[in-house]
């Protein structure tokens, strides 16, 4: 589990999101390690959670899909994740937290879908197709079950990337005094 959520910190570092939710450059790193080890661990509960490995058998990627109907953190789980965010940040760091999950919700698809929670990939690595290697079994599988995928970006140079495998965006939005979310929506193929 330490090296999925290194792997998945270090690719989301300078991401615009995390800087929202975690604005001290100086501690982001432990803050990004305690966030993706609670989502590494759910993940890995659900049975959705997804490897890239290079030669030497370093996790270089990794996805983490939430099915139809399943909460990708129940409560429990998001608990001590909101808990380490207000001993760092207090009452503003919930207030983004809050302001960040409520504007998710309001603009998350009811339609059966598969979610893509989390991708990411070495920053090392980045630019290989690694993304596109570790992601396109799980489309694969969607397009022959007709299955709808979602997920959202709020990393706007992804968005080409996610085009390019087949989803379209289908809202923007901002969470209050977050950075711009791009949700995007991918029908099956086939």
């Amino acid at each position: 589990m330490p090296v999925l959520s290194a792997v998945l910190s270090q690719s989301f570092h300078d991401d615009p999101q995390m800087r929202f939710l975690f604005p001290d450059q100086a501690t982001r790193d432990a803050d990004l390690q305690v966030m993706f080890s609670t989502i590494a661990t759910a993940g890995q509960r659900r049975g959705h959670t997804y490897v890239l490995g290079d030669t030497a058998g370093a996790i270089a990627a990794a996805a983490i899909w939430s099915p139809p109907e399943v909460e990708s953190l129940s409560e429990g789980e998001v608990g001590p994740l909101v808990e380490a965010i207000v001993g760092r940040y207090g009452d503003e760091g919930l207030m983004r937290v809050g302001a960040m999950s409520a504007a998710m919700d309001a603009n998350h698809p009811h339609d059966p879908h598969l979610y893509l929670f989390i991708v990411g990939v070495d920053p090392s690595r980045q630019g290989l197709g690694l993304g596109e290697a570790l992601l396109g079994p799980t489309l694969a599988h969607c397009d022959a079950t007709g299955t709808a995928a979602y997920l959202e970006s709020s990393n706007p140079r992804n968005l080409g990337f996610y085009r390019r495998l087949g989803f379209n965006t289908v809202s923007e939005f901002y969470p209050d005094g977050g950075p711009l979310f791009t949700g995007m929506w991918r029908d099956p193929v086939g």
